[in-house]
């Protein structure tokens, strides 16, 4: 959308800064007060938050279903990670052609009751095998959630609102991890109350996960209340089937990718983050068990990461009108470095 003028660039980007002006809070209310994208967003809510809270639940499980502080522990976290990050090098450029071309409202109740039922049955794993393979399934399923999601927005909002939808989207999805992490804590402490029940005793990780299990049910709750618009099948005047424009349109995408530098380089730097943004995670796990801080605190200290990562998304959009968001790019990703460098010398979770 094109912007014009000094001023427009400013108020490009109120819609994440505190001060909103007037239109941009009327538009706000104007989003939730209508039922379908109601529905949306809270569905969104639920199952972004209960995602935070299982990949924790299910950390905090592999350290206990091999013991905590091991080496054998150090490396099951490590894999449990790259479950959860393998299935979006290996599929999330097909996912997002191939799912845009299913029925989009069965494909996020199918794949939001397809995760909770998986989540459901994760604490009964005995080994890291079965909590690696049904990481693998659950991420694979987000995979075809996350595009069909997406695109069921511009559906459901006007197309002079759907930047601010866009960006109640960003924040539910990444601003709920500090929620997460202290809901994590909570339900490890309800888990530990409850040892005279057998199947929590001796996992209090379990009332985590399951209480993600139940955030996926109502997601497709949620999902299965809307009203999708009807969609005609996708065919093409040459006679091309479905699945011969998918692979068109992938093989155009990484084309692009290929022709354009800024792209690229764009996509390695996401990848390095996310990468170690999963490393970071499992890291922390062994760290709260070396200084002996419990699961709990590890819930505690997830939740100071997400404190910061909202901080951030608030700080990114007057922060990239002033220097320009291409300026904040790489020397965000290496002052995070560095400070993950100086965490790593913090003697306790305090300092940490």
């Amino acid at each position: 959308m094109a912007t014009h003028g000094p001023g427009a660039r400013r108020d490009a980007g109120t819609g994440l800064i505190p001060g909103l002006r007037g239109a941009q809070r009327s538009a706000y209310v104007a989003l939730l007060s209508d039922a379908q994208y109601r529905r949306y967003f809270l569905a969104t809510f639920t199952s972004s938050l209960g995602d935070w809270v299982g990949v924790l639940a299910i950390l905090a499980l592999t350290e206990t279903v091999l013991g905590r502080a091991s080496r054998a522990a150090a490396f099951a976290l490590s894999g449990v990670m790259v479950a959860r990050i393998l299935p979006v090098l290996l599929f999330g450029p097909v996912a997002g052609v191939y799912a845009d071309r299913w029925d989009r409202k069965r494909t996020l109740v199918m794949t939001d009751l397809g995760r909770g039922l998986l989540m459901a049955v994760i604490p009964f794993s005995q080994d890291f095998l079965q909590l690696f393979v049904a990481s693998f399934v659950v991420e694979v399923l987000s995979m075809l959630f996350a595009p069909a999601k997406e695109a069921t927005l511009p559906n459901l909002v006007p197309r002079e609102r759907l930047v601010q939808a866009n960006q109640m989207t960003l924040i539910v999805t990444y601003g709920t991890l500090p929620l997460g992490g202290v809901l994590f804590a909570a339900f490890v402490g309800l888990g530990g109350l409850l040892p005279t029940f057998q199947l929590v005793q001796g996992r209090p990780e379990a009332v985590a996960i399951w209480a993600n299990a139940l955030t996926f049910v109502a997601s497709a709750v949620l999902f299965g209340r809307m009203r999708f618009p009807s969609r005609e099948a996708t065919t093409t005047d040459s006679g091309h089937v479905p699945g011969s424009r998918a692979w068109d349109e992938l093989k155009e995408g990484f084309r692009f990718i290929a022709e354009h530098r800024g792209v690229r380089a764009l996509i390695v730097g996401v990848m390095a983050a996310a990468l170690a943004a999963g490393a970071l995670f499992a890291v922390a796990k062994l760290f709260v068990s070396v200084v002996g801080s419990g699961q709990s605190g590890f819930g505690l200290l997830v939740a100071v990461v997400g404190a910061g990562m909202l901080t951030g998304l608030v700080s990114a959009v007057p922060l990239g009108h002033r220097f320009g968001t291409h300026r904040l790019f790489g020397p965000g990703i290496g002052l995070g470095a560095l400070l993950a460098i100086v965490t790593a010398f913090m003697p306790n979770l305090t300092l940490a």
